[in-house]
């Protein structure tokens, strides 16, 4: 893949989620290569301490 995580932002990185979390479970309109992305991008929020608390939408919360 030829996006570098580590080198987004913390803001940069939840925006990318928060947009393959609605493509993948609001429009339902992806593909393979979103569905790999989302995993690694929410390995990355993790590794960041993130936490991801689905809701009738998506928020994405620092644990501290």
């Amino acid at each position: 893949m030829g996006i570098n995580l580590e080198k987004m932002s913390d803001k940069q990185l939840i925006d990318l989620f928060k947009s393959l979390y609605d493509a993948i479970y609001v429009a339902e309109c992806y593909g393979v290569f979103d569905l790999a992305l989302m995993g690694k991008v929410v390995e990355e929020l993790k590794r960041r301490g993130y936490v991801i608390v689905e809701k009738p939408g998506v928020e994405v919360i620092k644990s501290n």
